[in-house]
């Protein structure tokens, strides 16, 4: 992979993890934690992540041909599932609030993963995201490209969480949504080129 293509998945992986825009949830929750303990959480969130996004970029694929599922389909509706994620960012729809972090049990080593790590930092799109990249890898150093990526925006995010707290005061809530919609252009851009790639191959015709 060329150094253009990992900068545009990075940009589009970060765009639709979008820390920035979680860290109201994220601070929601852990608010009445102790300091020491929501550096903790925002520790275990971060691993979590990793685990799940290295994860599908090495073995995200292989699931998929398994169930018959070949990489052009993938990127189709990868490519739609982001366009779709996109759209409800600009529009201020995403379903990702505090509703969806509410009423879980006080285990916050429990919490860390879910729902913090996933569902509110890594969802389906993301790793349909990273299994779309993967499958263009031309080989180990290409996948050991891609996790670092994922790594990198993983601690990203670490980072952003552990400061959640005075983050989110200092943005406020006009500031998070304009970089909630900002992420959501930049992601619908992406996507549509994830899309068109999908379907070109579905129907090699279109190529010409």
């Amino acid at each position: 992979m060329t150094l253009e293509e990992l900068l545009v998945f990075g940009v589009g992986l970060l765009s639709i993890v979008n820390p920035l825009a979680n860290i109201g949830a994220f601070a929601a929750v852990t608010g009445h934690y102790p300091r020491l303990i929501q550096k903790q959480i925002a520790l275990r969130t971060t691993l979590a992540v990793t685990i799940v996004m290295v994860g599908a970029a090495w073995a995200g694929l292989k699931v998929l041909k398994l169930l018959g599922i070949s990489v052009p389909m993938l990127q189709t509706a990868g490519g739609l599932i982001l366009l779709i994620n996109a759209l409800k960012m600009v529009t201020g729809t995403l379903a990702r609030s505090e509703e969806g972090t509410g009423g879980w049990r006080d285990d916050w080593r429990a919490m860390a993963v879910v729902p913090l790590g996933i569902p509110l930092t890594v969802g389906g799109a993301t790793v349909a995201l990273i299994i779309a990249t993967s499958s263009a890898a031309g080989g180990l150093i290409d996948l050991l490209k891609i996790s670092g990526v994922c790594l990198l925006v993983a601690l990203i995010s670490g980072v952003l969480y552990a400061f959640a707290q005075k983050l989110s005061r200092h943005l406020g809530p006009t500031g998070l949504e304009i970089v909630t919609r900002l992420s959501g252009i930049i992601l619908a851009s992406i996507a549509i080129g994830v899309f068109a790639t999908g379907m070109r191959g579905l129907f090699p015709g279109l190529a010409g």
